[in-house]
């Protein structure tokens, strides 16, 4: 695996792009040619990449020191390549499509060239946005980044790490990003991955013609304590769509979230004609789902009786998360009276 992707970054990354953010200007690689790195600068850069704190105090990007710097490269841009398909957790059996909404997404994932704003997509909690939203990453798949935004902003970092397909080393890592927030740092840690996906998008863009897609899952965690973080998110969303190298995709279950972004006004005109809504399901397809994906039904007179599903839909309503821990209880009450009448 690893000669494919030296391979990879050979070919298609180091002929065409000045490598220099990651790097000491000393050893900083000029625009080549060449399909070879030289033996003494690989040398001087895995030198100068210790996991020792001395390295770090000297202004060496730290996301570089877990990793060798061509394997680094090549699975950054395989990443953006081929997208980095989240998986989605929820068995077929209760999944119900809504082909309309995943349309309006993949819209919103295939952004044009000149695109020059960023996206908002808001729901109610429990209504199935990060479902739809992974889902609709997997189909596009090329060039869309899905970041999970965890709840303890401890874990941020390797949420990113995650994301991009890395492993970040557990000695140079540990809660740094959430030290440096917490005490007032201007260089976030944070900061070393957004510049690793500036470089990714870049690169991606001058091949396909189209900037990547980055998506910022559950941004409402930040909102509380962390909201440093996540306007630092919407700035680097405004700047990024500004340059036109990536969009960025915030998705968001609370209203203080939605205001608190709306407050950043020098930001908001980027986004504020462009917040999708996802909202309840129908009435259709919530009997839909009740009685097709979890057989909540009855056959009488040849008929299929959908009487006990309304029930449970006027209970509820059309909150999917709702409507599922409902037909749980419903189906399982069902089968506790079902086997009682076998003894």
């Amino acid at each position: 695996m690893s000669f494919f992707r030296a391979h990879y970054f050979h070919r298609n990354i180091l002929p065409s792009r000045q490598i220099s953010f990651l790097q000491p200007p000393k050893i900083a690689l000029g625009k080549s040619n060449s399909h070879f790195l030289r033996l003494s600068q690989l040398k001087s850069f895995t030198k100068s990449v210790s996991t020792s704190s001395s390295s770090l105090q000297e202004g060496i990007n730290p996301i570089f020191t877990a990793y060798p710097f061509i394997t680094f490269f090549s699975s950054l841009m395989l990443t953006f390549e081929n997208g980095n398909q989240p998986k989605v957790e929820i068995s077929h059996s209760k999944y119900l499509s809504r082909s309309e909404m995943i349309d309006q997404l993949k819209n919103i994932f295939n952004p044009h060239e000149d695109q020059s704003f960023y996206h908002i997509i808001y729901g109610i909690n429990g209504i199935g946005k990060s479902t739809l939203v992974k889902t609709a990453s997997k189909e596009v798949g090329q060039g869309v980044i899905y970041v999970e935004i965890p709840a303890s902003v401890y874990d941020l970092n390797e949420a990113f790490a995650k994301a991009l397909n890395m492993s970040p080393n557990k000695f140079t890592f540990t809660n740094r990003i959430a030290r440096s927030f917490l005490e007032g740092s201007k260089e976030p840690e944070l900061k070393q991955y957004l510049e690793a996906i500036k470089y990714g998008a870049e690169v991606y863009k001058r091949k396909h013609g189209k900037p990547p897609v980055i998506i910022y899952d559950n941004v409402d965690h930040l909102v509380a304590k962390h909201s440093k973080i996540l306007d630092l998110l919407q700035n680097d969303a405004k700047k990024s769509a500004d340059d036109k190298k990536y969009i960025t995709v915030f998705v968001s279950g609370k209203n203080s979230t939605f205001n608190k972004m709306y407050s950043n006004k020098h930001i908001w005109p980027h986004a504020k004609k462009l917040v999708m809504e996802i909202g309840e399901l129908s009435k259709e397809e919530s009997m839909n789902y009740l009685v097709n994906k979890r057989g909540i039904k009855t056959i009488k007179e040849g008929r299929i009786d959908t009487t006990e599903a309304e029930k449970l839909y006027e209970l509820v309503g059309g909150n999917i998360r709702d409507l599922s821990n409902v037909a749980d209880k419903f189906n399982a009450s069902f089968e506790g009276k079902f086997n009682n009448n076998l003894y």
